[in-house]
């Protein structure tokens, strides 16, 4: 049997060194406490190596697939993984490790190799010269994948991740359940990800900046969000940095933007196109941005807390309203529906009827109706303008919707209703009169 920091050897055959090896199959073991660079024997657990590079170089000369198991401990390497061979396939699994970087070396061979690395921790030991995850340029096609652990610069200007831009190959970072950059803010300036080629999908991951955004796109790339959350921080520093065309796609994620909250969620001249769905952007006051050239499709819903304005210097395509003080876009499409200007009202507890505009998102608390309506505008002069009524705080009272001008009709009737808590509809002018077109 063997044990992380020590040996405890029942029968078994005995190697040169007097120790029984313990055969693994394609594994390879690194221990800091008894490990030997000079005996560490590839596929016996018995013979761990003292040092990653050195079972690294040596996994290296075999290839294949192999599984390298870090020990407990702290190791002040910076591990270069070389150039491997087509189709090879390494796990690196940490057993409590930390390791101080680890650098992927561009190779145009590597168009299947698989890089797998699960529970070790990288970063946090200075001094660094290179991000502790630092992918450099050409990799073919090969896919590189960080899971339950933390990556963290201990030197100023140290970025977390790094994805070179050079090169013709595109690189594949998958993320999940860990983290990126320095949550405590005191590594300056650091992003948690500087990705400038390939693309990047990420679970449940953070990304924190000091100074500079969470994220800085500085390469044609996609990105995609589930879960998780970008902070930047320093003022006016925003969520996410793009200097470069590609593609953001966000989905149940927050965003939190510097504490006097004047940075954009996206900010950058890069031709980005993005797409949010079920987002939140956090900020202590000031106005809520996404500042990008290109179209930003909204589906789900976005939060602005505070009920900040929504500023966005492109075309906005919305399937759903969006929370949020006002909306303002070079053009904004609701549900296909070009609506200009789109306004968003405050929260409205209906002790009165309350006059919708034109383009209006109304927010409705109901809780409080006692006969009082939403009433549209005239729908003459105003074909394909449209109303979204949406229930806003989550109660059960039925919302009823009528017209200001008699005569009038929704869908044939002189009101309609929305009931639910969050409901939402969308009434859409024929020239006439409304349709109501209830959100999916």
């Amino acid at each position: 049997m063997f044990q992380w920091g020590q040996r405890t050897i029942g029968p078994a055959p005995v190697g040169a060194a007097g120790l029984a090896t313990v055969p693994t199959g394609a594994e390879v073991w690194v221990d800091a406490v008894n490990g030997s660079d000079a005996t560490g024997t590839l596929g016996d657990r018995n013979a761990p190596y003292a040092t990653i590079q050195a079972a690294v170089t040596a996994y290296a000369a075999v290839g294949g697939t192999y599984a390298l198991h870090v020990g407990p401990g702290l190791y002040a390497e910076d591990v270069v993984i070389p150039v491997l061979a087509d189709a090879s396939s390494l796990d690196v699994i940490g057993h409590g490790a930390t390791l101080r970087s680890l650098t992927v070396t561009p190779s145009t061979l590597a168009e299947s190799m698989w890089l797998d690395i699960t529970g070790l921790d990288l970063g946090t030991i200075g001094p660094q010269t290179v991000s502790p995850l630092n992918i450099l340029g050409d990799l073919g096609n090969a896919t590189v994948s960080f899971r339950d652990g933390t990556i963290t610069p201990a030197t100023n200007a140290i970025d977390a991740i790094t994805i070179a831009a050079a090169g013709a190959g595109t690189t594949s970072l998958v993320l999940e359940h860990g983290s990126a950059g320095d949550p405590s803010h005191t590594v300056t300036p650091s992003t948690g990800l500087a990705l400038g080629k390939g693309s990047v999908v990420a679970n449940d991951f953070n990304f924190y900046g000091t100074a500079v955004a969470g994220i800085d796109i500085t390469g044609a790339s996609v990105l995609d969000l589930a879960g998780g959350g970008v902070e930047g921080s320093g003022a006016g520093i925003g969520a996410i940095a793009t200097a470069a065309a590609g593609t953001v796609t966000a989905q149940g994620t927050a965003f939190v933007v510097d504490a006097a909250g004047t940075g954009p969620l996206i900010s950058g001249a890069g031709a980005a196109t993005v797409t949010l769905g079920a987002v939140r952007y956090a900020r202590a006051n000031g106005t809520g941005q996404i500042n990008v050239p290109n179209a930003t499709v909204v589906y789900g819903f976005v939060e602005v807390d505070d009920g900040a304005a929504l500023t966005v210097t492109a075309a906005l395509q919305l399937d759903s309203p969006v929370r949020a003080a006002t909306v303002t876009a070079a053009a904004v499409t609701v549900g296909g529906v070009p609506v200009l200007p789109y306004v968003v009202t405050a929260v409205q507890t209906m002790l009165a009827d309350y006059n919708a505009s034109i383009g209006e998102l109304v927010r409705v608390d109901p809780s409080g109706i006692t006969g009082f309506a939403v009433l549209l505008p005239t729908a003459v002069g105003n074909a394909g303008q449209s109303v979204t009524v949406w229930e806003d705080v989550g109660d059960l009272n039925i919302i009823t919707v009528g017209v200001q001008v008699g005569g009038e009709l929704i869908n044939g009737a002189a009101t309609q209703n929305i009931s639910g808590a969050y409901n939402q509809a969308t009434f859409v002018s024929n020239g006439v009169g409304w349709r109501m077109a209830p959100a999916a």
